[in-house]
């Protein structure tokens, strides 16, 4: 005799989920198969199951056991870019995803840096496909797993200290005390008054500078007025000892590029502002100069206002292959990347054309 469907539904819900794409559509082939198997008993749930693959999944689609592998990924890629992360802005990151008005270039930093992770692996889901719940709960199991709760001894010091303190709040006062607690009060009204109203005149004064915040203001902008230095400060083709130079004098640990019919003549150092300077890489194709800047992602992730990119510009950038372009005069400023290292090339020529002859060893 038949097994009655209700008695079926852990196998076809376990078949459902092996060819689905999601759980929605796992749920729908469920109920589609209860269907066929009471309209035809001898329908078995493979049977059911598999009448309805050719029209979900499609072989190097992404499905739900494709997702959980993406998954695991995920919360295992968390680790390493959050312990990475300064002191402060791990906070601020937690914070952006813990809310739907977090802050979003945080969100955004943040999903790179796990883009740029997965893309050394083999899934085929993008992390733009995550949602910011997802991204908020793998990175609330990886906290979960390594920060401790608060310590016993801690929490009942801090509830001894709470009930002492309401205990002496609550004791009875005498009237002397009551008359020159008023008294204070009086005393410290006054005063607070005096305050508010002089820094109300202050502020009437003098009001306060705006903090602008715009997409023109970020650190490659800065970059457009710049003055190359014509002083090489390395000179030379070679660019395992231009690397190597990068890295010993400013820290820079980058790939020098190809770039299709242009020479490499050396490097110099610009000087952005005071206390920053960045690799410049000289290149010529007959008479014209090419200058390539280069940045890397500790820069921009850096605790300094000065140093930050523009949201759009990291968005456009996330994908391995991505390109930011933005028009300046007769050219064209592109920004790219190559792994961990940010590339801002100023050019008269096609951009996507362009792009297409650098390459990378």
């Amino acid at each position: 005799m038949p097994k009655a469907p209700q008695n079926d539904l852990d196998e076809l819900y376990v078949l459902a989920q092996l060819v689905a794409k999601n759980d929605m559509e796992a749920t729908r082939m469920v109920e589609y198969a209860l269907l066929r198997k009471r309209n035809d008993p001898t329908c078995s749930s493979k049977q059911a199951i598999l009448e309805q693959v050719s029209s979900t999944v499609k072989d190097g689609s992404s499905d739900l056991l494709t997702r959980a592998r993406f998954t695991n990924d995920v919360i295992e890629a968390i680790p390493d870019i959050f312990a990475n992360l300064p002191a402060k802005r791990r906070i601020a990151v937690r914070d952006a995803f813990s809310h739907s008005d977090g802050d979003s270039v945080e969100r955004t930093t943040f999903r790179y840096l796990l883009q740029r992770k997965l893309d050394r692996g083999l899934t085929r889901v993008s992390a733009s496909e995550l949602t910011d719940q997802e991204i908020h709960r793998a990175l609330n199991a990886y906290l979960n797993s390594v920060l401790a709760p608060v310590p016993s001894v801690l929490r009942l010091r801090i509830e001894e200290e709470s009930k002492r303190r309401q205990g002496v709040d609550s004791s009875p006062k005498s009237d002397s005390t009551t008359k020159k607690s008023k008294m204070a009060a009086r005393i410290a009204g006054g005063v607070l008054l005096i305050l508010i109203v002089s820094a109300i005149a202050t502020w009437i004064a003098k009001p306060p500078s705006p903090v602008v915040v715009s997409g023109n203001a970020d650190f490659i902008s800065q970059l457009d007025g710049i003055e190359v230095a014509n002083d090489l400060a390395f000179t030379g083709s070679d660019h395992a000892q231009i690397e190597r130079f990068m890295e010993d004098r400013m820290g820079f640990r980058a790939t020098v590029p190809i770039v299709q019919d242009h020479t490499l003549l050396g490097l110099s150092i610009a000087q952005v502002f005071e206390d920053v300077s960045i690799p410049v890489l000289h290149f010529q194709s007959n008479s014209d100069d090419l200058y390539v800047f280069i940045l890397t992602y500790s820069m921009i992730l850096a605790e300094d206002p000065r140093t930050m990119v523009d949201e759009a510009t990291l968005n456009q950038i996330a994908h391995p292959r991505g390109l930011d372009v933005t028009e300046r005069g007769e050219g064209s400023r592109m920004v790219f990347r190559n792994r961990d290292d940010i590339y801002v090339i100023y050019t008269d020529e096609n951009p996507l054309v362009f792009r297409n002859g650098v390459q990378f060893n």
